[in-house]
């Protein structure tokens, strides 16, 4: 049998290792259902990896609604303990979608068409463009601190007036 590149890794992973895991990756796959922001998703995006999931969750609001890797489903009623309501909605994806789009990732990565770094630059502009654009959550983040009510003695004050009329790589210095 021919040796298998797939690993269960059930310990928790410093930032270093899941960097190296996500740069060694030829394409990212999570499949799981009723999926949100999907912060993984999101970091193999900002480390240029193409994405395989579900074309429906929050990690939409970062990734190309056009993209070759995305995997259809349909929404069914989750049937589960609290705190899900009777009536909540999970998105679960097709399986025989994920087999076709993985069938997809792996011919487009045998006959190196350049697809798979495609799909990785596309998503990669989108997050970067985007409202999850760095510049954008630098911005919000100093326009919530200014708008926070002053206090004679504060922290917060104190940290108001250093990034006050500062550039945002300044701001994000201080």
């Amino acid at each position: 049998l021919p040796k298998q590149n797939i690993y269960v890794i059930l310990e928790y992973l410093s930032d270093q290792k899941m960097k190296f895991l996500y740069e060694s990756a030829t394409i990212f796959c999570l499949t799981s259902y009723g999926e949100g922001f999907s912060l993984p998703t999101s970091e193999a995006v900002s480390t240029k990896v193409p994405v395989l999931c579900p074309d429906t969750g929050g990690h939409m609001d970062y990734l190309d609604k056009n993209g070759r890797y995305l995997v259809s489903g349909f929404w069914d009623t989750v049937f589960d303990q609290p705190p899900y309501d009777s009536d909540a909605k999970w998105y679960i994806p097709l399986i025989s979608d994920i087999r076709r789009k993985m069938k997809l990732a792996y011919e487009d990565w045998k006959i190196q068409n350049g697809e798979l770094q495609k799909a990785a630059t596309s998503n990669l502009n989108v997050l970067s463009s985007g409202c999850f654009a760095r510049e954008k959550i630098g911005n919000r983040l100093f326009e919530n601190i200014l708008d926070l009510p002053n206090t004679k003695f504060s922290k917060i004050n104190k940290l108001k007036k250093k990034i006050a009329n500062k550039p945002l790589k300044e701001k994000l210095s201080v």
